[in-house]
Order: structure tokens, then C-alpha cells, then sequence
């Protein structure tokens, strides 16, 4: 699943040209994601989403646009695109709660984090809103392993630091692994083993041994 991006180490710079590639991709995740839970008969429990760079910040997207969790996500490598403006929306719902003075009736003003973070996602990619908003339909419980090597030269570790901040303040539970001088691709065996823990202890599938495979 891809999209257009002019500079990777600053998804910020012209992220307007993102837009369409993401919708596009977006719409085929999620038609993916309906398949296998309506017409293979997949429980959400047994579904995991993530990718490596761009693929991880497109998965990351759709994991924001979800009405309920799922087993789990798994990112490398990546980043979370317009995470700018994602911090921004829900900035503005905790100024709004912290305001003594505030008096609106908007319902958007009384959403929590993960779901204002979920109907900017929605909008932004021009998915339809979801009914009946709140925390529960979103995909906050869903289990989240990130891992980014520390000397990756095409997706800066900071990216991912900061992503890692947003979902965390969305609400989402968090495992954020840090790969010394590793570059741009998963570490082996370390990353690896990591995700299989990860898969076993946070998701509670029975994942052999990475030696043992």
C-alpha cells in the first residue's frame, strides 16, 4: 500500500500530495479488513495490522480509522503521517476540558483523545463517520509494537519517537523498542524475537520460537 510522498525524512514538507495515495490505500485496507472479518469468518482478535516504512504509516492511518480493536499492529521503521495535525485536534479537546470558562455544545468538544484522533483520520482520508461516537469504537485496546533503529537514515528515529508520543496520548498501550546504530529494515534476530514476544505475551497467540522456526 503506498503513496505519494515528496521527502521522507519530513513527511510534513507538501503532505497535501499524500492525500490521494492514502485515501486510495486506505479504502483497500479496510475492504481487506471487512473481508476477512465478514466473509472468512475472522475474529478481530485474530487480525494483526502493521508494515515496514511507508507501509507502517499507511497501517498506522487505517489503525486510526477502525470502529473496533483488533489483535494487534506492527510497525517498523515508520512514521505517522499529518501527525501534526492529529496532535492539534486533540490539543484542542484538552484545552476545551481544561477551560473552566468553555460552554459548547458541540459533541466533538466532549470526545476523548483516541476518538477526536479517529474522526480526523476518517475525515482526512474521506471515510464515512462512524454512529454513535465513542471510546469504545475506535481501536484504542489494540496492542501497538513499534520498533526503529537509531541510525535510520531515510526515516530519522525521531519520527518515530514522535509517533510513538501521539498514539500514547490517543490512548493507545505502547511497546516502543529503540535499535541501536541499526539502519532503515527490521534488526535480525533482535527485532524479530521482539516481535514475537510481543505476539505472544500483548496479542496471546502461541508463536513458536524464532531459533526453534
Amino acid at each position: 500500500m503506498w503513496f505519494d510522498i515528496v521527502c521522507l525524512q519530513d513527511p510534513s514538507h507538501r503532505k497535501e500530495l499524500q492525500l490521494q495515495g492514502m485515501a486510495e490505500s486506505a479504502r483497500d485496507l479496510l475492504d481487506l479488513i471487512r473481508q476477512e472479518l465478514e466473509t472468512s469468518k475472522i475474529s478481530p482478535e485474530n487480525i494483526v495490522l502493521g508494515g515496514l516504512s511507508q507501509g507502517c504509516a499507511m497501517s498506522l492511518s487505517v489503525l486510526l480509522c477502525l470502529d473496533r480493536p483488533i489483535g494487534g499492529f506492527i510497525g517498523m521503521s515508520g512514521y505517522l503521517p499529518f501527525r501534526e495535525d492529529i496532535d492539534e485536534a486533540m490539543a484542542e479537546l484538552s484545552d476545551d476540558e481544561d477551560n473552566p470558562f468553555s460552554h459548547s455544545d458541540d459533541i466533538h468538544d466532549k470526545l476523548d483523545p483516541a476518538t477526536k484522533a479517529s474522526v480526523f483520520e476518517r475525515d482526512l482520508l474521506g471515510l464515512p463517520p462512524v454512529d454513535d461516537l465513542d471510546g469504545e469504537k475506535t481501536a484504542q485496546s489494540t496492542p501497538i509494537f513499534v520498533g526503529h533503529g537509531g541510525a535510520d537514515e531515510k526515516v530519522p528515529c525521531s519520527l518515530g519517537e514522535a509517533m510513538a508520543r501521539t498514539m500514547q496520548t490517543a490512548g493507545y498501550t505502547l511497546r516502543w523498542k529503540y535499535y541501536q546504530g541499526h539502519g532503515h529494515w527490521y534488526k535480525i534476530p533482535d527485532e524479530i524475537d521482539d516481535i514475537v514476544e510481543f505476539l505472544r505475551c500483548d496479542v496471546g497467540w502461541q508463536v513458536e520460537d524464532t531459533e526453534a522456526a
